[in-house]
């Protein structure tokens, strides 16, 4: 399910954007952003946030590969997604425009960051 939404939204970008513009577009699996039940150096946790040295990986890629649109699955809620944003944007990477797609899974959800305008 979330391939297939993760697959239309780039479909949908692809259809608005003009012949002469070039897209670059990524697609990651961030895995977990947000709470989940996670292994740690403590043992196991319920409902334990996304440690931030793995925040900060994630950021590192995301502004290595500067992609123009990023389809971005198992996000959290939509603060999370927010706070990605904000993160991003203190570290010179600014995604102008974002959507949250709510997924039947209530903890992970499909999100889309773009740096032009989405239609």
């Amino acid at each position: 399910m979330k391939r297939a939404l993760a697959v239309g939204c780039i479909w949908l970008l692809l259809a608005g954007a003009g012949a002469a513009e070039t897209l670059r577009i990524a697609t990651f699996n961030i895995e977990n952003y947000g709470p989940a039940n996670r292994m740690t150096a403590a043992g196991y946790r319920k409902d334990y946030p996304k440690p931030e040295t793995a925040k900060r990986a994630l950021r590192t890629i995301l502004r290595e590969i500067a992609a123009d649109v990023v389809v971005l699955q198992e996000m959290g809620s939509r603060p999370y997604l927010d706070e990605l944003r904000r993160d991003l944007r203190s570290e010179g990477l600014d995604y102008a425009h974002a959507e949250h797609l709510a997924a039947e899974d209530d903890a992970r959800h499909v999100a889309v960051l773009s740096r032009v305008p989405l239609r």
